[in-house]
């Protein structure tokens, strides 16, 4: 008797498809930073943060909802961790993402941010004792200094008198939160994923919402409802690209690869 054909759901394909949802994940954080510079001055960046997560808890809670029982014991035996995590992966990082990209480009912002593996790894050294190999400090070196020609914007002989940009120097701190997000993900509760996320999105809210809230009463509202966003580059926010964002981004990526290297 022939057996008969199996049948797979696009979303259980997708679930085995890690590079590409690697390749995914990518693409919309830089969406999220290009169209956030977009709308950077016409939408209150904290009550932005908030409103995001709220709408992201409601989309995805109705799937977390069936395994929160089953999980609750796990969440609440490391609730001071999952309310760390909220606070670094979810409030502070982004609320400061949002706040950098008034002052500084997209550009500047998406090389930073390019950076974040490597802050993963100083974070797991600092707090978990997590040794790197020769070529993992060389790495970082090699990709802070793509991040430095970036924020120098390319003048190194300016660091005896460097004004930073108050722009990229609080986006540099929300990677940094987000490394050390990243960082203690592996100590996280053991719960379905949807149920994590889930409690520190919402987590993350109630942490963000008394600053939306004052955000709001000192007249600071949204001005631009609809944000629209079809291209995901220069063309989009009219930024011009020089040089030493392409000499930054290759330090950085020479970087991680070189990080990521064993031996």
């Amino acid at each position: 008797m022939a057996a008969e054909p199996k049948h797979h759901s696009p979303l259980s394909w997708l679930s085995h498809q890690p590079y590409l949802l690697l390749s995914l994940t990518s693409l919309f954080w830089a969406g999220n930073i290009v169209l956030l510079r977009y709308a950077a001055g016409h939408i209150p960046p904290m009550t932005l943060s908030c409103v995001r997560w709220v709408g992201a808890f409601i989309l995805l809670w109705p799937f977390a909802r069936p395994c929160f029982k089953q999980d609750w014991p796990a969440l609440r035996a490391k609730l001071p961790l999952v309310i760390l995590l909220s606070a670094t992966g979810f409030a502070y990082n982004n609320a400061a993402s949002y706040v950098a990209l008034q002052y500084t480009q997209a550009l500047n912002a998406l090389l930073i941010q390019s950076s974040g593996p490597l802050f993963v790894a100083l974070w797991s050294l600092i707090l978990f004792r997590v040794r790197l190999t020769p070529s993992q400090l060389l790495g970082v070196a090699i990709s802070l200094l793509g991040v430095l020609i970036i924020i120098l914007r390319g003048d190194l002989g300016a660091l005896a008198t460097v004004q930073f940009n108050k722009g990229d120097l609080l986006f540099g701190s929300a990677v940094l939160a987000f490394g050390l997000y990243s960082a203690l993900m592996t100590r996280r509760p053991v719960t379905h994923p949807l149920t994590l996320m889930c409690v520190t999105m919402i987590c993350g809210s109630i942490l963000l919402l008394p600053l939306s809230i004052f955000e709001i009463s000192t007249g600071f509202a949204p001005k631009v409802v609809p944000v629209f966003g079809s291209a995901m580059a220069i063309l989009l926010l009219g930024e011009e690209p020089h040089w030493f964002h392409l000499a930054g981004y290759l330090l950085v990526l020479a970087g991680v690869i070189t990080a990521s290297r064993r031996g």
